[in-house]
């Protein structure tokens, strides 16, 4: 009779547990076998003589969502580890080695779930399902308890995903851009390599389970069924506007669009200091035909096309704000537009910036405004966020059907963040006709700003 009870298979398996590299992504298709390699990560620093030094910790983004992993846990460690606990509670899920070792299973989404961390001491880290979790904040923040109390403690932190979810932007911008899988990654983040995981290397799904292969193609949403068939990044995870957003057809050359200079400008905004702010730039058709790459087009009234942006954000980090003053904000405003000699309407902002935020009747508006740098109080209120994805979606929608009723909307080639940002937001999983307020939508806000207070103001740039 045999005594093994577990071999990783050829491939994303064996890359895995032989990488030397502390910092790894276990990305691919569905059924590859990422969890059992990450559990055995952990356990082959189990019985090395770290006893209670060496604690492990599996995170997932929801409490429900950690029952697969314990599953697998439960069948494969006591196979391996015969005196291992599984210890259940209120407050705890972790196993308890008879070394004194612990792997603990917890659920975390956002910063505020670091708290009940602080100070703590993971030399391992598992993260299941990273696409999962709305950005990378609370992966970030969570390096700083992965430490080695004792010396000879390998690091770890180690996580698996498939391309499909809400965080699939800040994943495949951390992990999939920088490099192609197996080739080590150097920068501001850190070392950190990406390993490729696909079904096929299972030999008992690929052999054995073929009617799960069929349903995987049969899926109907092209990118699920390419995240999870394919591990194929090219996709939009979990958009809210993926389904009517085309680079082909909204977004302009704006030298070949020729913008007539007497079309107004306006300016729209959203406030941020830790977080990015995001100021836009936009003229509005007053219905009428233009020169537009050599032909003639119509665009009907209220049609937005975005000319500038400025967004606020720390370079090559995730959804992190420059923390610049409201004079520093509005100076560079002044800059941006001096530069282009733009004369420039107050548009859409977010009404909490009149806010008293001094309590001495001093709002952030009032510094803008003293600048000589206004806006409109963007309509606000019980489902204005409905309101605001629906205006956007309508005018999305309006463009791809060369709609000549319905005001459309565009974006230069030079706004490379709304290009970035509008395919990869989410919708809220609680509320599927809002967008996820805790993905990075700072700069969906402001544009939508902007659309919400042009229809209610009927149509009218404040002079």
């Amino acid at each position: 009779m045999s005594d093994l009870v577990w071999r990783p298979n050829a491939g994303s398996q064996q890359l895995l547990l032989s990488c030397p590299i502390n910092e790894i992504l276990l990305e691919g298709t569905r059924a590859g076998g990422k969890s059992d390699v990450l559990i055995v990560d952990y356990l082959a620093g189990v019985g090395k003589g770290w006893g209670k030094h060496y604690t492990g910790i599996i995170f997932r983004n929801e409490y429900k969502h950690l029952g697969d992993i314990i599953k697998k846990s439960q069948i494969l460690i006591p196979q391996v580890f015969p005196d291992a606990k599984f210890k259940r509670s209120a407050s705890e899920l972790k196993w308890v080695f008879a070394g004194g070792e612990e792997l603990l299973f917890r659920h975390a989404k956002t910063m505020n779930d670091y708290d009940a961390y602080h100070g703590h001491e993971y030399s391992w880290q598992g993260y299941e399902e990273l696409t999962r979790f709305p950005n990378l904040e609370f992966y970030d923040i969570m390096e700083s308890t992965c430490r080695s109390p004792v010396a000879g403690i390998r690091k770890r932190r180690i996580s698996t995903t498939n391309p499909f979810g809400i965080g699939h932007n800040f994943v495949k911008q951390r992990f999939i851009d920088p490099a192609p899988a197996n080739v080590i990654i150097n920068d501001e983040h850190g070392v950190r390599v990406r390993i490729h995981s696909s079904f096929v290397e299972n030999p008992f799904i690929y052999e054995n389970d073929k009617a799960y292969i069929e349903y995987l193609k049969n899926i109907k949403d092209p990118n699920v069924r390419k995240a999870w068939l394919e591990g194929d990044w090219n996709i939009v995870g979990g958009g809210a506007f993926d389904d009517l957003f085309s680079v082909e057809h909204h977004v302009i050359d704006l030298e070949q669009a020729k913008i007539p200079k007497s079309w107004k400008i306006t300016r729209s905004f959203d406030w941020g200091s830790s977080a990015p702010f995001s100021v836009g730039w936009w003229v509005t058709s007053p219905g009428d035909s233009i020169d537009w790459y050599g032909k003639t087009k119509f665009l009907p009234k209220g049609t937005k096309i975005r000319v500038g942006e400025w967004y606020g954000a720390m370079k090559g980090e995730t959804n992190k704000g420059l923390r610049l003053t409201n004079q520093k904000i509005a100076q560079g405003i002044i800059d941006y537009e001096k530069a282009r000699n733009w004369k420039v309407k107050p548009g859409g902002a977010d009404s909490a910036i009149w806010a008293d935020g001094h309590g001495e009747g001093k709002s952030i508006y009032d510094t803008f405004d003293k600048m000589g740098v206004k806006f409109d109080k963007a309509p606000k209120g019980p489902g204005s966020r409905k309101t605001r994805m629906s205006i956007l979606r309508d005018r999305l929608d309006a463009v791809l059907c060369d709609d000549r009723e319905r005001p459309g909307i565009y974006v230069g080639i030079n706004c490379r963040e709304f290009i970035r940002q509008i395919p990869m937001l989410p919708r809220d999983e609680k509320d599927y006709e809002t967008v996820d307020s805790d993905s990075e939508d700072h700069l969906y806000d402001e544009a939508t700003y902007e659309l919400i207070n042009y229809e209610k103001s009927g149509g009218m740039i404040t002079v």
